[in-house]
């Protein structure tokens, strides 16, 4: 395809990116690809393989991280559980002091005025 004395062409390899070559140098275009290549070399990318492990030793750390969890979440529930429980009962007994008292003050006032 050419279009106003450029060439459009896609890079190897399945990048995504279009370079524009026509009035640039052979040299550009050659720096322009070799910008794309890994900096260490081809031995340091991972294989499907390497992803594939990483994949299965990411899930087995989830799930031991998952089973932890439930049982830390397990612990507060029991422990917030008792704290209500103890509030409750806190709660019952001052409610139940204060109707004494009120009974107690008008048994006071009622028997006064007699």
């Amino acid at each position: 395809m050419h279009t106003a004395g450029y060439r459009f062409f896609a890079m190897p390899t399945g990048l995504s990116h279009v370079h524009i070559t026509g009035n640039y140098s052979q040299k550009r275009c050659t720096l322009s690809a070799m910008e794309h290549l890994p900096p260490a070399g081809w031995s340091h990318l991972a294989t499907k393989d390497d992803v594939t492990m990483a994949k299965i030793e990411l899930r087995a750390e989830m799930t031991e991280i998952k089973a932890e969890l439930k049982a830390d979440i397990a612990d507060v529930r029991i422990a917030m559980e008792k704290g209500f429980r103890a509030q409750t009962w806190k709660m019952v007994a001052a409610i139940g002091t204060s109707q004494a008292v009120t009974v107690a003050i008008m048994a006071t006032m009622v028997n006064s005025l007699r």
